[in-house]
């Protein structure tokens, strides 16, 4: 519950469940081992900062104080333990990704050296859109393990760290659909649905004239779901495609 304790009244509410921050555990590749965990001298939480590592790379999977230890400038203390923790790791990078509305996290970021790369978006397609009209294109089911393999020559950019191809192969219940053959898709979509929604884990394509054609399929097939995509690169071609749908 950690996790939760130092997100409470965080700049956008959210809550995991236990079975969602162990997923988030493992299919990120959080080293919870160099996770630094602060508590003060009673043993009470304090912060918490998730580091995840992948061969010489390090991504920040969670970092905050508690309501009570806010304030007090051990932002810095908690920053200054995670990137020792990396730097015993020889890591040779550590990266985040960081709402732009939150301003006091961002100097937090900025004051330890982080530097801005790119901005990413968050897209979303509310149930109540009209269905986009059938685009030309054969859309078909295919394993997530058969089409992962071809992850990097579809993305146009490189994906943010929950949408490598690691993170993806270690997400249960992903549902994938190709353009294409699934032995060699011009475009892919991987999703999981629940009832009122479909989290869009990850897409790409070669062409982006092949993204209607999953955006028509996916709203056939997962009718009345809000959709959902997180982290698309501003500058990708593919969001450009993807708002014009809807």
């Amino acid at each position: 519950d950690a996790f939760n304790a130092v997100y409470e009244h965080y700049v956008v509410p959210f809550r995991l469940t236990l079975e969602q921050t162990r997923l988030h555990i493992v299919a990120n590749a959080i080293n919870l081992e160099h996770s630094p965990l602060l508590q003060d001298e009673s043993g009470r939480l304090v912060g918490l900062a998730a580091l995840g590592v992948r061969s010489n790379r390090g991504w920040v999977g969670g970092f905050g104080l508690t309501v009570h230890a806010r304030g007090q400038g051990l932002s810095q203390v908690l920053m200054t333990a995670l990137l020792d923790a990396a730097r015993s790791l020889s890591l040779r990078q550590v990266q985040l990704e960081v709402l732009c509305n939150n301003a006091a996290a961002i100097r937090v970021y900025q004051k330890a050296g982080f530097v801005r790369t790119r901005e990413l978006r968050f897209l979303v397609r509310e149930a109540g859109v009209s269905k986009p009209p059938e685009a030309d294109g054969a859309v078909s089911s295919a394993a997530a393990a058969h089409i992962l393999p071809h992850a990097a020559r579809l993305h146009p950019e490189a994906p943010c760290w929950q949408r490598e191809a690691a993170s993806l192969a270690a997400t249960p219940d992903l549902q994938g659909f190709v353009v294409g053959s699934a032995a060699a898709p011009t475009a892919y979509a991987l999703v999981r649905a629940s009832n009122a929604e479909l989290r869009i884990a990850d897409v790409a394509a070669a062409d982006v004239a092949h993204i209607p054609p999953l955006v028509a399929a996916l709203a056939s097939r997962f009718p009345g779901r809000r959709m959902v995509l997180s982290n698309e690169p501003a500058s990708s071609p593919i969001g450009l495609v993807l708002e014009q749908q809807g």
